[in-house]
């Protein structure tokens, strides 16, 4: 199956994602995730010690973007690949709680290969830990479209069993689950067309449906320049399409 990547196709029987990494990276890891969860964890509880205010959700959503900025600045080789990270949902409208999900998505410049599957993968961690948020609850909310036949595998060898993922050096290793029932969603994450262009062309179609299963907020984290400039098309290409029609159309899809 060429579809997948070597981590996930041996995943698919032993329930099992092993991601090797070297002892200097562990302990680079280890000691960012400790410094930077202590940092939010303080601020986060600071700013949550009064009442619930737009200007809260403002600061709080500041504070993650700029913890996500600096998570994957440590690791260069997310850019020499174009890695355009963005944000969508609460964090990005800034109306999150406490405890929101977090619906952070990575797309690419240039080829997408296991190396870029490894690296996000521990940003994903990284940000998990320091965030003190479930693994399960930090995902990409926009799927693009697949081949037919990963959406035939997948459901013909998904189980009902968690999914371990292991960090692992020589010295120590990162291990955390996904949820059986959100396993899915996972390798829908890691076999999505990621690349910038594939993401913009569902963008579009998205537009032409009228947005029905596309909230139009996204804040860019990484390659902002690039990301804007195909997101300039974008709004440019919907600006044109707007009429009266699709607006009440929209308002009562909304309603039902």
């Amino acid at each position: 199956m060429s579809y997948f990547n070597e981590y996930l196709l041996e995943s698919f029987n032993t329930n099992k994602i092993t991601i090797q990494i070297s002892n200097e990276e562990f302990n680079k890891i280890d000691k960012s995730i400790k410094r930077l969860q202590q940092l939010y964890t303080e601020k986060v509880n600071s700013l949550y010690e009064g009442k619930r205010s737009l200007s809260i959700m403002n600061q709080h959503c500041i504070l993650v973007k700029e913890i996500i900025t600096e998570v994957i600045s440590q690791f260069p080789i997310m850019e020499k690949y174009g890695a355009c990270a963005f944000l969508t949902g609460s964090f990005a409208r800034c109306s999150c709680k406490k405890n929101s999900d977090l619906d952070f998505h990575i797309i690419y410049l240039k080829e997408y290969n296991d190396e870029s599957f490894k690296y996000e993968e521990i940003i994903y961690y990284m940000l998990s830990s320091i965030l003190n948020l479930d693994r399960n609850k930090i995902h990409p909310m926009l799927i693009t479209k697949m081949h037919p036949e990963i959406s035939k595998y997948l459901e013909e060898n998904l189980d009902n069993n968690d999914l371990d993922i292991i960090i692992k050096s020589n010295i120590g290793e990162f291990k955390y689950k996904i949820n059986a029932n959100l396993k899915r969603r996972l390798y829908l994450q890691y076999c999505r067309e990621n690349s910038i262009n594939k993401v913009f062309s569902y963008l579009k179609e998205e537009i032409d449906k009228k947005n029905s299963e596309w909230a139009h907020v996204i804040y860019p984290i990484t390659m902002k320049k690039e990301f804007n400039n195909y997101y300039k098309v974008l709004y440019d290409y919907e600006k044109n399409n707007i009429n009266v029609s699709n607006i009440i159309l929209r308002i009562n899809y909304i309603k039902e």
